[in-house]
């Protein structure tokens, strides 16, 4: 927007941030509600038909903002058109967010304790819908891949290998040989958890604090326990931690 005057800009970046602000509080009550009335909640169906057309909108902000705002031969057409935009979605999230709190306080819903602080409904909505996709896809013929795959570092002074176990529902760990450096293994390891044996999570900030002096960034920590599900008790040599940067 190089031919927008400098005040014009000022006044949509700062309308930008307001909408943003506005929408953050909307999206994580619009959330909310879709995961209350998943549990069965009725009496939240009618205002989940109110909020749905609004999160569409507030999905696409972003883009359409952008695509004007990129435009260089925007002027002062496109900036009365970005504004206007911004203050009718502004004024619409406005009007709803009293009726969402109407609604959550009139449902009955007990928000207290439903879930753990630390459990975002937003990402439990998210994970639980990748679970749904590929349970409606999948045939039984062939594994299946649930979620995304990513990239993450395994340190093998915590490998060991398991055994098969009854569950379907497994996590594959490929190492990755493409960082530049030289490997003394001509294949790549692969490691397949049974995500029913992980029986504990733990978080640290910084690899050093689990004497990992060569890395600082946050390590995820978990408990295998391969005789989850049998009979005999847990033993030392049926458990095994994996740490994964």
């Amino acid at each position: 927007m190089t031919k927008v005057p400098q005040a014009d800009r000022t006044r949509l970046t700062r309308l930008k941030k307001k909408l943003e602000t506005r929408i953050d509080i909307v999206s994580s009550a619009i959330d909310l509600i879709k995961l209350v009335a998943a549990r069965g909640n009725t009496n939240l169906e009618s205002t989940l038909r109110l909020t749905h057309d609004l999160k569409e909108e507030i999905d696409e902000f972003d883009e359409r903002v952008r695509e004007i705002i990129e435009d260089e031969n925007a002027g002062v057409e496109q900036v009365k058109e970005i504004e206007e935009y911004m203050a009718d979605l502004l004024e619409r999230i406005e009007e709803a967010i009293p009726l969402i709190n109407l609604a959550l306080t009139t449902s009955g819903a007990n928000l207290n304790g439903s879930l753990p602080s630390q459990v975002s409904p937003g990402r439990l909505l998210q994970a639980s819908d990748l679970v749904n996709k590929s349970n409606s896809v999948f045939d039984g013929s062939k594994d299946l891949l649930v979620g995304h795959i990513f990239q993450l570092t395994l340190y093998s002074i915590f490998y060991h290998l398991k055994s098969d176990n009854k569950y379907e529902y497994l996590l594959k760990i490929k190492e990755n040989f493409d960082d530049g450096r030289y490997h003394e293994e001509e294949d790549p390891k692969e490691i397949k958890l049974d995500v029913s044996t992980i029986t504990r999570l733990f978080f640290s900030a910084s690899g050093k604090l689990l004497k990992l002096e060569d890395r600082s960034t946050p390590v995820l920590v978990l408990k295998i326990n391969k005789s989850f599900g049998l009979e005999e008790t847990e033993q030392e040599n049926l458990v095994e931690w994996l740490a994964f940067g």
